[in-house]
């Protein structure tokens, strides 16, 4: 029996690039896409790593993704700890290789690079609740 899992992930813009999901309709190039204050990562409990489920580890991981000009991410850098270098390890992981953006725009409509801040929180639930 796998432990239920609670995983909350947020996205902070810090240019001017969205998430291609929602970057359905055109944005003109002087006109700034809104930036969204979370993003619903893909990530679910089969992500929760089998190692830090056997340690029982949990916490919080804050990174920075380095976003290229043609929206993938470049870089994850973890910025605060979980204190599980194992939790660390794969959200950087899990990020890099899922998350796409639309790329962020100059004055002049060029795709350029961005920086987003993030965290997901990793939490084991209770083994055998049943309402």
């Amino acid at each position: 029996m796998s432990p239920a899992l609670l995983l909350a992930a947020t996205l902070a813009a810090q240019g001017n690039a969205a998430p291609a999901a929602a970057a359905a309709t055109p944005v003109p190039p002087s006109a700034a896409p809104p930036r969204p204050t979370d993003w619903p990562l893909p990530i679910s409990d089969d992500d929760y790593p089998a190692a830090a489920i056997r340690g029982d580890e949990e916490g919080k991981v804050r990174y920075r993704l380095d976003i290229g000009a043609d929206g993938r991410v470049a870089r994850c850098t973890v910025t605060g700890s979980s204190g599980s270098a194992t939790l660390d390890s794969a959200t950087c992981r899990i990020v890099t290789r899922r998350a796409r953006f639309a790329p962020a725009r100059d004055s002049q409509g060029n795709a350029i690079p961005d920086a987003r801040d993030g965290e997901v929180t990793w939490r084991l639930g209770e083994q055998g609740d049943e309402d």
